[in-house]
């Protein structure tokens, strides 16, 4: 793969993560109080904001490597990148 595809790639999957951060940022904020601890929606949201924060670790830490493998690799695993967006995503390393 060029490195200016895959440089791309790396931003634009850089970026897909950070939306989404900031989407689940958002939705946290303006939850609406109270909050119990037994609220499965808002720990749902809390579980959903240590994945993006894991996410953008591994792929920060992938961008020292830049192979081609793992990027596959952690485009298959993780789940915070919709279905239709990762199958795209991986057509285009090809």
């Amino acid at each position: 793969m060029p490195v200016n595809k895959l440089k791309t790639m790396w931003q634009l999957v850089e970026e897909l993560l950070l939306v989404e951060k900031q989407r689940i940022a958002n939705e946290i904020a303006f939850y609406p109080p109270p909050i119990p601890a037994c609220d499965a929606q808002f720990n749902y949201l809390l579980e959903q904001r240590a994945e993006i924060a894991e996410a953008l670790w591994q792929w920060r830490q992938l961008a020292a490597a830049a192979a081609v493998e793992e990027v596959e690799g952690f485009l298959t695993a993780v789940s915070c990148i919709s279905p239709h967006t990762r199958t795209a995503l991986l057509a285009s390393l090809n």
